[in-house]
């Protein structure tokens, strides 16, 4: 009845949940603290939990269908299956960095297309200026990095990385972020404009 009523459902995991997300199939997944993850096949009715195994916060994902789910979480951990949960691969987009400081980030952006097209990114879990964004056109096969200068920046200094993004087709998105800042790219990502809240939307599209 488009959100007039809920029902409860047992998700069969105790741990806090940060990000749902469901396949044209009908295929929902959860994840949270701890790696938790759990999967229901019939529209949310009933939960199964599954093991993701990592142990980090997972903060976003993307389910294309019944198979093929992306998690993002914490700690360098961007997990595919391609069979339903059963299996996982970390992809390890981050994995040059040095592990002692990726215990201090946290995933601020997951954003995946079914095309194949996704963004992520870490940022100081203190808010710190500290982030690093890459960028996937084939699905998660290869990563590039965005690089400092053309990811979402602000002239405010500290905490103005992007938390939140949404695509309006396959190459425009939009990015969201600290201190009021709204960016813009019509690339995929490659590069970003900021624009000033104000003065939205911008010219050549909006995010509806």
């Amino acid at each position: 009845d488009a959100g007039e009523s809920w029902l409860n459902a047992l998700s069969t995991t105790t741990n806090d949940l940060h990000a749902v997300a469901c396949s044209e199939s009908g295929t929902f997944v959860a994840v949270g603290d701890s790696g938790a993850m759990t999967v229901s096949r019939d529209a949310g009715v009933l939960w199964t939990s599954t093991q993701s195994g990592v142990s980090a916060r997972l903060r976003g994902l993307a389910v294309f269908d019944s198979s093929t789910w992306y998690v993002g979480g914490d700690l360098d951990s961007l997990l595919t299956t391609t069979n339903g949960g059963k299996d996982w691969r970390n992809l390890g987009v981050f994995s040059g960095m040095d592990s002692l400081f990726l215990q201090h980030m946290q995933m601020h952006v997951f954003s995946f297309l079914t095309q194949g097209i996704g963004i992520v990114s870490l940022g100081g879990a203190d808010g710190s200026l500290y982030r690093f964004a890459s960028r996937t056109l084939d699905a998660g096969k290869s990563w590039s990095s965005l690089g400092s200068l053309s990811y979402p920046v602000s002239d405010q200094g500290l905490g103005n990385y992007a938390e939140a993004m949404a695509w309006a087709d396959s190459s425009s998105c939009v990015a969201t972020g600290r201190l009021s800042q709204v960016s813009v790219s019509s690339d995929t990502g490659h590069t970003w404009q900021t624009v000033h809240p104000y003065s939205w939307p911008p010219k050549y599209g909006a995010v509806s």
